[in-house]
This record gives C-alpha cells, structure tokens and sequence, in this order.
C-alpha cells in the first residue's frame, strides 16, 4: 500500500514548481528539511518506468533528507507534467534543465530501473555536475536499452511477443495484474534465447 504523498509533505518544507523543458513543463518538488539547498548537495530522484512517479521513494524520504535536500520530480507525460513523446535524450535533457534551474553546481543522482538508464546517460553527458551516481535494479548501460531493440529486431518472435516485447521497452504497460500475467507468459520463452 501506497502512502500519499501529502502525509509526507505535511512534515517538511516543499517547493513545488514547474521548469520549462523546450516545449513542456516538468513538475518538480524540492523538499527540504535540516539542511537546505544552500548547505548540501541535493539528490534527485529518476523514477523508473518509463512512465512511473517518484512514489516509491517517499517511505525513505527521512532517511534521504538527513544528508540533503531532496528533489523528486514528474517526468513528461506523467503525473503533473505536459504530455510529451519522451525519448532517453529527452529524459536526461529535462535533468539538466532541473539542475539548472535551481542553480545547482553538483548534486547525487539517483536512478532506479529506467531512471538508472536515465542516470548512466546523464553521467556521461554531464558528470561535471555529478558529485554521486546512485543506480538500482537497472541495466549495465545505457546502450543495453538499444541493444534490445536491435536484438528484438534479430529474433524470431511470434506477433504477441513483439507487439508486448514492443510495449515493455516503450513503457506502455498497464499495471493491471491480468495483463502483467499474459506478458510474463508470452516473453518467458524469450529469456533463454
């Protein structure tokens, strides 16, 4: 069970904004507790996905905010954020467009699953602006997610397998459990090829 967001807000102090990503707008929060933006260096949070929230992390915000500010933040087309046809350029151009809009010189990163794909892009684009690079359940690197397409493109797969092989990689899964099921029946024989 999800706890909502607005129960941990409540205890700290949150900047809710929106930064202007080319043609969209990002909905970040920066929360804040004992030590502020001017006296840490924060850590963000890259959801996975793509497609999910940052509601993962909020059992663990305590915990994070006893080293620094913490920034949690809607990737396009999620959550508070515009609609956009995210790509992983895209993803880590709107974390950059964050550190920037905050005037931050150095901060953690963290990603966990996509948003360590994400992270792994961002490090080697920017890692002047990286002090720590947190990843979690996430790729090797971020050439693996092409490496994916190209090796979907390579084997023999039936329809169903390509058309839900085609939706995991595009982060257009619906959370359904029913749905989930079929995909794990369908892609299993994929993993021992």
């Amino acid at each position: 069970m999800q706890v909502p967001l607005q129960l941990f807000l409540e205890k700290y102090n949150a900047i809710e904004n929106y930064v202007d990503v080319g043609r969209r707008k990002i909905f970040v929060r920066l929360i804040e507790d004992k030590l502020t933006l001017q006296e840490a260096e924060p850590i963000i949070i890259i959801p996975g996905g793509p497609g999910a929230d940052a509601s993962a992390i909020f059992p663990h915000l305590d915990s994070l905010l006893k080293h620094g500010p913490v920034i949690i933040f809607d990737p396009a087309d999620v959550g508070k954020s515009d609609p956009f046809l995210r790509t992983l350029q895209s993803d880590v151009e709107e974390l950059e467009c964050i550190r920037q809009f905050f005037n931050i010189k150095k901060w953690v990163i963290s990603g966990a699953s996509y948003g360590g794909i994400v992270a792994q892009k961002y490090g080697v684009k920017y890692q002047q602006h990286i002090s720590k690079l947190i990843l979690s359940v996430t790729i090797p690197s971020f050439n693996a997610l092409q490496d994916a397409w190209n090796n979907l493109s390579e084997v023999k797969t039936t329809k169903q397998q390509y058309q839900f092989a085609s939706d995991l990689l595009r982060g257009n899964v619906s959370e359904d459990v029913a749905p989930i099921g079929e995909y794990i029946k369908a892609l299993g024989p994929l993993y021992s090829m």
